[in-house]
């Protein structure tokens, strides 16, 4: 059904332009109307819309009128003898975005729809809310713009391509012109888009709409700072374009200079927004000039170790004092003492320690007092939960109620091991759960320490030694790593506290204390097991040369154990083979583990093998009897100087 087929149902319809579309006005045929409060057009979508300002909806209007849904499509149309080209909209990284075709209706009359791309009907473009918030070529225009290139402004899309197949930048909206309300065409997003833009001409057409719309544009660009120049065809005809100018064998530099139509009308200046971009996906990650970008100072808690708006992290093995140390500056902070490894003035803050391994009843709380410190000051957790998005909301809620300068989650491993259990199958972004806790730290201002253990085996590198993922130290800022002294054989050895990583300013240095019982003085007991924790000074130990420190010893006392067991079992096996199960029983009361002895076997290759013995499925341990075997008139005591390994007869 034609637009005027419809417009001949209605009571006393008239001619008006609706949202830039040709269109009518009448009283509302499904409802009593005294005044015109119904509207009807033909969008560029190929379909006829109505309207109802007093709330009809479309299928009580259409059934006022005895249509249904498909005579709201436009009269077909005839394609003209030379098929006319598709013009393809792209966003600013040149996906496409939507296609537009001219077709001829029956009247000889031309007519336009669009489609996403790739379909073969028409009329869904115009659901994306968002469809002539665009212009045509954008990838050329943005880069046009950076380099300060001339930009052409048509009104469509087949003058646009005329110049750019001659080298030329050009664009349009993809709604046309309208003389009498060019603002409905020519959107502020399109002058957003151009933003930045140095040098723009303006092609009218030769017609009153061409050059009112020409006009517009030409204002609306000069007022965001462009330098205008209006120009049009050097054909005479009308409603001639560049595309006519072109084919008429005219050159770029033949077109007519219109500077009446560059008069721009005293107007405000214009309000110069950053250059709008096409919406993107929100998950992209943003890029910035460094120019754009404000360098900041640090804020401290304690300098140089603990920053605020950050997380850092505490490592050490079990026993080393890692959860005391947080508990002393927590106590520190709700009297605003300064510790004393640190030059940072003290100040009053509140602390949120959330600790999993030990009792708030028993341990926490009891260390505060201790520590002497206002416990309204403190908040504690005692329970693990998973880092996922419920957890991070209650963490969240916790620390906004709170609003603590001081926060220590111990150990961060466990929150993950539980968000990991949460997960099932699925696999944890440690990396993306550290980012969220860093973000936390940083939305609240305050300093975020979380505590983990070290493995077992020492490597050597000591920003490598903490359980789990590399991700989980690559997000702190700052890092302590705690060590007993391995020198230090004392009952209560010295603790050195390392500064293994500074991503923020120069290390600390490091500090030393003991964890020792107490002396009695304030009234406990022995029997309470209670602990005090005693603070030695700086030293020049690094996080590098206690690791290394760390790792000799192992290695040294790992090279005695192996010695140590050859010589007693070259020292067992001499009377005769030894039953397995008897042999590690007897090992280990001497002081030597089961894997020593394999170790010692693995060692000496051939000297030591093990046979069935004479009981069924029992296992035997022999000495082999060859050359290099210990003489019986030296014992073999590792101490006699005996050397198997050089003396043998």
């Amino acid at each position: 059904m034609t637009l005027s087929d419809f417009a001949s149902k209605l009571d006393t319809p008239k001619k008006k332009r609706v949202k830039g579309c040709d269109g009518f006005i009448a009283k509302c045929p499904a409802h009593e109307d005294s005044n015109p409060s119904f509207a009807v057009w033909e969008s560029l979508d190929g379909w006829l819309h109505v309207n109802c300002q007093a709330g009809c909806t479309e299928e009580k209007i259409l059934s006022a009128l005895g249509l249904c849904q498909e005579d709201r499509r436009a009269a077909p149309v005839e394609m003209a003898a030379k098929r006319t080209p598709t013009f393809t909209y792209v966003d600013a990284e040149g996906k496409p975005v939507f296609e537009k075709q001219k077709f001829y209706k029956q009247d000889g009359k031309k007519t336009f729809v669009l489609r996403l791309p790739g379909a073969k009907k028409a009329g869904v473009v115009e659901q994306l809310p968002t469809w002539r918030h665009i212009l045509y070529n954008l990838p050329a225009i943005l880069k046009a713009i950076e380099s300060g290139k001339e930009i052409w402004i048509n009104e469509g899309e087949k003058a646009c391509d005329a110049l750019i197949a001659r080298g030329l930048v050009a664009t349009c909206q993809p709604a046309g012109a309208d003389g009498g309300a060019p603002q409905t065409k020519w959107l502020d997003v399109h002058t957003q888009l151009l933003s930045g833009a140095r040098k723009v001409v303006i092609v009218a057409d030769r017609d009153e709409v061409g050059e009112a719309y020409a006009k517009y544009v030409g204002a609306q660009l000069a007022g965001a700072g462009a330098s205008i120049r209006v120009v049009q065809s050097a054909t005479t005809a009308a409603k001639d374009d560049a595309f006519d100018h072109f084919q008429a064998g005219h050159k770029t530099d033949d077109f007519l200079t219109r500077e009446d139509l560059e008069t721009i009308t005293t107007r405000p200046p214009a309000v110069v927004t950053p250059r709008y971009r096409p919406p993107e996906d929100p998950n992209r990650p943003k890029i910035q000039k460094a120019s754009d970008i404000q360098p900041l100072s640090v804020d401290w808690l304690f300098k140089p170790y603990f920053p605020k708006g950050m997380l850092s992290g505490i490592e050490g093995d079990p026993g080393v004092g890692k959860s005391m140390i947080c508990a002393a500056i927590a106590a520190a902070l709700s009297q605003g003492r300064q510790m004393p490894w640190s030059d940072t003035p003290g100040q009053v803050g509140r602390s949120v320690l959330i600790h999993t391994e030990d009792s708030a009843s028993y341990v926490t709380v009891p260390r505060l007092l201790h520590f002497g410190a206002n416990l309204d000051m403190v908040d504690v957790v005692d329970e693990a939960f998973a880092l996922d998005d419920r957890g991070f909301k209650w963490l969240r809620e916790m620390l906004h109620e709170a609003r603590p300068l001081f926060v220590s989650m111990d150990p961060v491993t466990a929150f993950l091991d539980a968000t990991k259990a949460t997960a099932g199958r699925n696999p944890v972004d440690v990396h993306g759960v550290m980012k969220r806790l860093n973000d936390l730290a940083a939305e609240l201002g305050c300093a975020f320490i979380c505590l983990r253990h070290l493995k077992k085996s020492a490597s050597g590198n000591p920003i490598m030694d903490g359980i789990g993922e590399i991700s989980i130290i690559g997000k702190y800022r700052s890092a302590m790593q705690l060590r007993k002294d391995p020198d230090d054989r004392s009952p209560f050895p010295k603790v050195i506290a390392a500064h293994v990583k500074s991503n923020i300013g120069r290390k600390g240095k490091s500090f030393g204390y003991r964890i020792e019982p107490r002396d009695g003085s304030d009234g406990t007991k022995a029997e309470d097991e209670a602990f005090e924790l005693y603070w030695l000074g700086h030293n020049d130990e690094t996080a590098d040369s206690l690791a290394e420190r760390a790792l000799s010893r192992k290695t040294v006392k790992g090279a005695n154990r192996g010695e140590d067991a050859v010589a007693w079992l070259d020292r067992t096996l001499r009377e005769g083979p030894i039953a397995s199960n008897s042999l590690f029983e007897m090992a280990k009361s001497a002081g030597i583990s089961r894997n020593a002895l394999f170790d010692a076997k693995k060692e000496r290759p051939g000297r030591y093998v093990s046979k069935p013995g004479k009981v069924r499925g029992e296992w035997e341990w022999h000495l082999v009897e060859i050359g290099w075997a210990p003489r019986p008139d030296q014992g073999g005591d590792e101490d006699d100087g005996y050397d198997p390994y050089t003396d043998y007869e």
